[in-house]
């Protein structure tokens, strides 16, 4: 394989999310579904777009690492009744 090659792997490679980041949005959607649950909201979470697609990568600017940003669809399966 020619160094070029290998350059533009090793840079593909550090574009994609790394598990940590995956987990953590993961874990952040599933967190929110847990409390809309608690507020008597019956809710599913989805990633869409490139997160699920797995094709998200990490976004740079000037060299730094920013936040990124994900699509999760919300489908809220009931409402809450509240007395007025």
């Amino acid at each position: 394989m020619l160094n070029r090659d290998k350059y533009i792997l090793n840079s593909l490679h550090d574009l994609d999310l790394s598990p940590t980041m995956e987990k953590n949005a993961k874990d952040k959607y599933v967190a929110l579904s847990k409390y809309l649950d608690e507020q008597g909201l019956d809710s599913d979470f989805y990633p869409q777009g490139s997160f699920l697609i797995g094709t998200t990568i990490r976004p740079y600017h000037n060299g730094k690492e920013h936040d990124y940003d994900l699509d999760v669809l919300t489908i809220l399966k009931k409402t809450l009744m509240r007395k007025v």
